[in-house]
């Protein structure tokens, strides 16, 4: 009697962006498998890790921009017409609508599994809410996906995050102290405000 083979795992991660840049050992599965979703919260840097995993030049279509090629596509009732099937490596952020309509989730999920099949790989981010993704995510195959789940760090994460950037910014670590206590904490709120820092402070030996 043939033993059947074991279904490869769903594989589900979670951390932050810091954790999947970088020379980091990362599961096989995000180099074999064709399709990453992407969840998290508003500038918990999931372009990143989309572009990390891809490759910086790979094309991002935005959701207002992905919104239109949808009408295109229930128009010309194929993906063919768009460069969106075309490209080897893309990242689709998805609008926040689609969770509601069964109906955009299937052109999507065409589009996904026809990339799949001819070997292009596809980054998808979550609208804000992460409702949009959930019935998506359902739809792909959980032997051709792989999901993450991005967060902001927390405790002493933060002021580890903001010391390496005060070092390779060449400012005083105090800065680090203090933006760890930021409220509400996010990294484009920390790092623009060091940004602002660097201009204005002398460089000095920390």
């Amino acid at each position: 009697m043939t033993r059947r083979r074991p279904k490869p795992p769903v594989v589900f991660l979670t951390g932050t962006f810091t954790e999947f840049v970088g020379n980091r050992d990362q599961p096989a599965a995000l180099t074999s498998r064709p399709v990453l979703f992407l969840l998290g919260p508003a500038g918990s840097g999931k372009t990143t890790v989309a572009r990390h995993w891809l490759g910086y030049d790979a094309p991002v279509i935005r959701k207002d921009d992905m919104f239109s090629r949808m009408i295109r596509r229930v128009l010309d009732r194929t993906w063919e017409h768009t460069d969106i099937c075309h490209h080897e490596r893309l990242v689709l952020e998805i609008p926040s609508l689609v969770g509601n309509k069964t109906q955009m989730t299937r052109l999507l999920t065409e589009l996904i599994n026809h990339r799949s099949r001819n070997g292009k790989k596809t980054a998808i981010l979550d609208s804000e809410d992460n409702a949009s993704l959930q019935g998506l995510m359902a739809s792909i195959d959980s032997t051709n996906r792989v999901s993450i789940v991005l967060r902001f760090p927390e405790g002493k994460g933060k002021y580890r995050f903001l010391a390496h950037r005060c070092k390779k910014q060449n400012i005083a670590l105090r800065h680090a102290r203090r933006l760890a206590k930021y409220d509400p904490w996010t990294y484009r709120s920390v790092l623009t405000e060091l940004e602002r820092l660097t201009l204005q402070e002398p460089k000095q030996d920390i």
